[in-house]
């Protein structure tokens, strides 16, 4: 099977859904990424459970599911391992097995990344990376090599990392932006994923043309935003035809992009677009932490019960407890610092959550203050599952598909640290979550006012290219498939450790018969990034990028 020298180009578009783009293809708003499913294969992408933005993107990166990349949420156990209730954000650092572009960089081909999330800190590559979330702010060094960041900058490109609603809203003054979308709310709002989707573009257009590469791949995040903060104004057009016509404008300007795309790189390249995981609406974000405590599984210690006596006192008052603790002790600490100083009673708690969508058992000999024993595991796993999918409340809402056992849903190594039970979420009116606030939760349900959609587990692919099925719709693959099949496309070595496999019904006539795919051990030097810590004041900026998104 030979090598076939043609270009690849990989575009995300994160959080996309057929769901969405179905009704937008079919009105004629999309006829670019309509022009690429009639002319190419495509379907839903099976996303990783949960189906969130870190795992996620790296199970697409490295082919592998999140028990062999260590990427399963937003943090990890601490560094310095003397707390182990201290979680710390992630990076590309903590990536356990090769992405797409070191396998490339190794087979000696020139490779672009841009916005792709959880690539910093950036690395060596055999080409050039501008990372994506997951970095702290554009002061970092998010670019290699270093000078790349300069060179844009003295080519009038002014690169944006990511969009934040509160922070931008905040510095605005304006109370409507960060708490509703009203007409002026709207202009500001779509301005500025405007300006972001401009600046991205110029980046990925600069480089595209004043680089040599192989393969060339670039996240756009607007739609994910767009469906967090505004799904139901997609549900319901009629809500508000200026933020309808806002939403129409946007996605109608991405297909713009991948069309100018398209025209650029002409018939015989291969073109890959796909998203991380899909939508639904928003039901309401369920409070484990709550729920835990009211079943008994977690305790507050003496003196937390007295600050939530308080806190409560306070707010009768008609005085906000946070800006009143901000104004005697100075501002809040970060939820990593909250969860190293919790308040939690250790010594008697049986189960907590920490991250999202996730409960973790305060096993002994595992966790710092451990009290369950490695014999009663097996049956408080079961014992809380089962009571979960029972409660009357929660069952109520059909909001809960499933609770997994972590060693059930992930193989490999490097799940040791991995929660010990991972929920599911979705039913027929949408989906669901439970991003961790605090272990002092005040209810079992909640709803944030402007965050209105929620991941949903099925993504999207389109592959077109000389050698793929023409109008072959609609597939289901695994995230993890898209990397082996990119590879096996362009005749490359297909590393034995990938969990994805080759889709044989994507390709045309009597391709698969005569290039058989290629398979190799694959074994480089350190993976990914290098081992990074994040200062704290860079994870308090990591945290308000996530809060503005609803992940906490």
């Amino acid at each position: 099977m030979e090598n076939r020298k043609r270009k690849n180009i990989i575009i995300g578009l994160d959080g996309a859904t057929w769901d969405v783009l179905d009704g937008f293809i079919g009105r004629g708003l999309m006829p670019n990424l309509a022009r690429l499913r009639q002319e190419g294969s495509w379907g839903g992408l099976r996303s990783t459970v949960p189906p969130l933005t870190p795992p996620a993107w790296v199970s697409f990166m490295t082919g592998c599911n999140p028990g062999k990349t260590g990427i399963c949420g937003f943090t990890k156990r601490s560094l310095d391992g003397s707390n182990t209730y201290y979680r710390e954000y992630i990076n590309s650092g903590d990536i356990g097995v090769p992405t797409v572009w070191d396998i490339l960089s190794s087979f000696g081909r020139k490779v672009i990344s841009v916005n792709v999330p959880m690539t910093f800190p950036v690395w060596e590559i055999n080409g050039c990376m501008i990372s994506g979330m997951m970095t702290p702010s554009e002061s970092e060094v998010y670019t290699y090599p270093a000078r790349l960041k300069e060179e844009l900058a003295k080519n009038g490109i002014s690169y944006r990392i990511d969009y934040m609603l509160h922070g931008r809203a905040e510095k605005k003054k304006d109370s409507a932006y960060l708490d509703r979308i009203d007409a002026f709310g709207a202009k500001l709002y779509f301005d500025d994923l405007a300006d972001l989707l401009k600046k991205r573009m110029a980046a990925v257009n600069y480089l595209m043309v004043n680089r040599e590469w192989d393969y060339f791949m670039f996240v756009i995040v607007g739609m994910d935003r767009i469906q967090h903060h505004l799904w139901d104004y997609i549900a319901d057009e009629y809500k508000d035809p200026e933020v309808t016509r806002n939403i129409h404008a946007y996605y109608g300007e991405v297909d713009n992009c991948i069309g100018k795309i398209m025209a650029q790189n002409g018939e015989e390249a291969n073109y890959i677009v796909l998203s991380d995981h899909g939508f639904a609406k928003l039901e309401g974000n369920l409070g484990l932490n709550f729920w835990l405590r009211e079943k008994g599984y977690l305790v507050l210690d003496n003196r937390e019960k007295g600050r939530a006596m308080v806190k409560n006192v306070i707010s009768k008052l008609g005085i906000n407890p946070r800006r009143l603790a901000e104004m005697i002790l100075g501002k809040r600490k970060t939820v990593s610092e909250q969860k190293k100083t919790s308040g939690v009673d250790w010594k008697n708690t049986k189960a907590f959550s920490s991250d999202r969508d996730s409960i973790t058992v305060n096993l002994k000999g595992r966790e710092t203050d451990g009290i369950v024993e490695e014999s009663d595991y097996p049956c408080l796993v079961a014992e809380i599952i089962s009571a979960l999918k029972s409660d009357r409340l929660i069952s109520e809402k059909h909001i809960l598909k499933d609770i997994h056992r972590s060693k059930d849903i992930y193989s490999g190594d490097r799940a040791v640290g991995f929660p010990d039970m991972i929920l599911e979420f979705g039913g027929p009116g949408g989906s669901a979550s439970s991003p961790f606030k605090s272990y002092r939760e005040k209810n079992l349900f909640s709803r944030d006012g402007w965050s209105q959609g929620e991941h949903a587990r099925e993504g999207i692919f389109v592959m077109k290219g000389p050698e793929v099925k023409r109008n072959r719709g609609r597939l289901l693959l695994d995230i993890t498939d898209l990397l082996p099949n990119i590879l096996y496309l362009n005749g490359e070595n297909i590393p034995r450790h990938l969990d994805g496999r080759v889709e044989n019904s994507l390709y045309a006539g009597g391709f698969t018969e005569i290039n058989k795919p290629r398979y190799a051990e694959y074994a480089p030097g350190k993976p990914g990034g290098r081992k990074y810590g994040y200062s704290e004041e860079e994870a308090k900026k990591i945290e308000a990028r996530l809060k503005s998104l609803g992940y906490m």
